[in-house]
């Protein structure tokens, strides 16, 4: 499902811009009507139950199509008040309770419903609110700036009531108003393919693994910069070729190309922002679309969402929890919890082998808005235990194959030459040098090796629990600690931060 949308997203973005360079804006109203269709299709894949879901996402596209197929073959005046009259169809939701990305849609007037009839409403009140101040300030275009105003106090009311759905049911219906009030204007449906694209955008950044709050780092803010900077440079390149059709043809294709190949850079290279900053990008293009063909924005979206959904599969976050259930909270994981204190380490006594399929380390890097988690599924190696727990030792192996931070696209650039240079370092190692005892846990000093080069790092290391299952004796070790990357020939990056902080789970066995 998702490769033929990826697809048909790229179709329907060369579409436009065949139409743009065409000089035609006879099928503009249709190939809208298909993007928002096309788009609000996507979002069944978020609702706990398909078939509600699919139910809602159909009644959606009748609402849009019943408003195109009215636009077009009704021409009196007061067919503006269709859309008024029009929102009465989403009364027959009203009491239900639908799950959406586990977020309970409640459909009433204090929640779900609300949507709707705001964004009905405000477009007329823009509209007279802009005539009654121009009788008094004529040379300003103040319709443009109360609309861009009210849409963002749209946008804000819609996530706050409804979450992401909350601004697809905002976008849809905004569809159904301005078609009519925008009849003869060159930016027909401009603030409702804003609303809907910022909807789709939150949702395919959430499911690629990143969180709305995500979405506000720095990287996004990185991506907004870029993304106003190729909505100027489209802008520049149109008026350059606006009454030349060949050289028209020249530019715009060559920003074509040059925009899918930013946005493929945003996408895949985690350092230059990543899916959050190909939410900005996405975002400070649609901030100053105003400037340019309709067409020509549109275009922009389709190759935009194409490209990312082309890149889901793989930006999607893998099942990384592969935690022992005997571990549970053991380095005080959740917020506020404090891990506990450790038992006597000289009770297991003797040697013992790490179970590599049941071992595993957890990391984490970068500034606090922004961080970057993966594990190491897989730690190999032996501890030996001593009556006089300073003179016990662990040496442990990390093999490169275990390493993930569930987004395949950034593993695949982790694992190359700039950082861990896999194919060349197969294995991190740490040995023990000394073991000391602290304040409910022991220090482990000792030498660890990645990338040919040798660190000391200092082990926080407790045993957590011992004892006898079905598969023998056992022993549990939990700890934590941090170190620093740019020890191991990596540059420093403080996007992606320095230190990588890290828990270890060992479970051991004779």
């Amino acid at each position: 499902m998702e490769l033929l949308m990826n697809y048909a997203m790229l179709l329907l973005g060369l579409a436009f811009f065949v139409i743009y360079l065409n000089k035609s804006n006879k099928y503009l109203d249709f190939l809208t009507f298909l993007y928002l269709s096309m788009g609000v299709t996507l979002f069944i894949g978020g609702f706990s139950d398909k078939e509600q879901g699919t139910q809602l996402i159909s009644f959606l596209i009748l609402f849009m199509a019943v408003h195109f197929v009215v636009n077009h073959f009704v021409s009196s005046p007061w067919v503006k008040i269709f859309p008024l009259i029009s929102i009465a169809g989403f009364f027959i939701f009203m009491g239900k309770t639908v799950d959406f990305q586990d977020y309970p849609l409640v459909f009433d007037f204090k929640n779900m419903l609300l949507m709707p009839v705001l964004a009905v409403v405000f477009p007329f009140l823009v509209e007279w609110k802009a005539k009654f101040l121009s009788r008094y300030y004529p040379e300003l275009e103040l319709e443009n700036a109360l609309y861009h105003k009210a849409s963002a106090i749209l946008i804000l009311v819609s996530l706050f009531f409804g979450s992401t759905f909350g601004l697809v049911l905002s976008g849809i219906t905004l569809y159904g108003t301005e078609i009519y009030l925008n009849r003869n204007k060159e930016h027909k449906n401009y603030h409702s393919v804003l609303v809907f694209s910022i909807a789709l955008l939150c949702f395919l950044a959430e499911k690629s693994g990143v969180e709305m709050s995500g979405l506000l780092q720095s990287s996004s803010l990185f991506g907004l910069l870029i993304g106003t900077g190729i909505g100027l440079l489209f802008s520049k390149a149109f008026l350059i070729a606006h009454n030349k059709y060949m050289a028209k043809a020249a530019i715009m294709l060559f920003s074509l190309m040059f925009t899918c190949l930013v946005i493929f850079i945003e996408l895949f290279k985690e350092h230059l922002g990543g899916v959050p900053g190909f939410a900005g990008l996405v975002i400070g293009f649609l901030l100053v679309s105003k400037a340019r063909n309709e067409l020509l924005n549109l275009s922009f979206l389709a190759f935009s969402f194409g490209i990312l959904i082309l890149a889901l599969p793989k930006l999607q976050p893998q099942n990384g929890d592969m935690k022992n259930s005997k571990f549970a909270k053991l380095n005080g994981d959740e917020e506020g919890d404090k891990a506990p204190k450790g038992k006597d380490i000289t009770t297991i006594a003797g040697d013992w082998k790490i179970n590599g399929k049941a071992s595993k380390i957890d990391f984490e890097l970068g500034p606090k808005d922004s961080r970057t988690k993966g594990t190491f599924s897989t730690v190999e190696g032996e501890v030996t235990v001593t009556e006089q727990a300073e003179n016990s030792f662990i040496k442990a192996s990390i093999p490169m194959t275990g390493f993930s931070t569930f987004n395949s696209y950034r593993d695949d650039g982790l694992l190359g030459e700039e950082y861990f240079a896999a194919e060349k370092f197969p294995v991190l190692t740490y040995k023990s040098v000394k073991w000391n005892e602290g304040n409910g846990a022991y220090l482990v000093e000792g030498e660890f090796m990645m990338k040919g080069v040798k660190q000391k790092v200092e082990l926080e290391m407790r045993l957590v629990d011992s004892g006898k299952d079905e598969k023998g004796e056992y022993a549990l070790l939990a700890g934590k600690s941090s170190l620093d990357r740019t020890k191991h020939n990596m540059e420093s990056d403080p996007k992606i931060g320095d230190t990588v902080d890290f828990t270890f789970e060992l479970e051991l066995r004779k």
